[in-house]
C-alpha cells in the first residue's frame, strides 16, 4: 500500500508541475562573410528579455538600442589576418560612442519564441549598428540598409546571420526533477529508519 501511495504522490508531482517562467534567453548567433575574398568572420551571442514589452514588437528601420529588450550582446570579429576585436554590450547601449548612434532591427510575424533552438527561423530580419567611433575603435558594426540579416563591419566586410544557436538557460526542469527524486530517495530511509521498517 506504501508503494502504491509513493507512486501516486510521485506522478501527481510529476504531471502537476507548473512550466518555467525564464525570461532571459541567450543565443549564438553564426555569420556568412559574403562580399569579398576575404577570410574575416563574425560571431555574436545576444539575450533578450522576452517578459519587455517590446518582445513582440517589430522594429523596423534603424530603431534606438533597447537595452530592457536587449539585455546583453557581444561580437567577435576576426579579420583576415587573424586578429580578433570584441565589441561588448557598452558598445551598443545608447550614448556611449563619441557622436554615435546604437540602433538595431528585428523583423517577425509578431510572435517570437525566443525559446527555440533556431531563433532565425522565427525572425524575417536582425542586424545591428554599434555606438562606437568607428575611426578610433577596434571595429565597427553597421546594420546594412534594405538586406535582411545583414551586417557591415567597418565599411569592409559584409556579413549575413547564417545560423543560430541555443545557448541558455539550461533545461531546468529536468536537473530539479533529478534532485526531487533523490529528495524522495532520503525522505523515505528516515522514514523507514525511524519506524523501524
Amino acid at each position: 500500500m506504501r508503494k502504491f501511495i509513493v507512486a501516486t504522490i510521485g506522478a501527481i508531482g510529476l504531471f502537476s508541475s507548473q512550466k518555467a517562467f525564464a525570461t532571459i534567453y541567450t543565443h549564438n548567433l553564426n555569420y556568412t562573410h559574403n562580399d569579398n575574398s576575404q577570410t574575416s568572420t563574425l560571431t555574436g551571442r545576444i539575450s533578450f528579455d522576452d517578459a519587455d514589452a517590446d518582445a513582440q514588437t517589430p522594429r523596423l528601420g534603424n530603431t534606438t538600442f533597447d537595452t530592457g529588450f536587449i539585455t546583453d550582446l557581444t561580437f567577435t570579429y576576426t579579420d583576415s589576418s587573424g586578429n580578433e576585436s570584441t565589441l561588448s554590450y557598452s558598445d551598443f547601449t545608447p550614448g556611449s560612442g563619441a557622436g554615435q548612434f546604437a540602433t538595431y532591427r528585428i523583423n517577425h510575424d509578431g510572435s517570437v519564441n525566443f525559446n527555440v533552438a533556431n531563433l532565425k527561423a522565427e525572425l524575417t530580419d536582425l542586424a545591428f549598428s554599434s555606438d562606437v567611433d568607428c575611426v578610433n575603435n577596434a571595429f565597427c558594426m553597421t546594420a546594412n540598409t534594405g538586406l535582411n540579416f545583414s551586417v557591415d563591419i567597418d565599411g569592409v566586410d559584409d556579413f549575413t546571420l547564417n545560423t543560430t544557436s541555443y545557448h541558455s538557460p539550461a533545461p531546468l526542469p529536468f536537473l530539479g526533477l533529478l534532485t526531487s527524486f533523490g529528495s524522495i530517495k532520503k525522505l523515505k530511509n528516515k522514514y523507514k529508519k525511524k519506524y523501524n521498517l
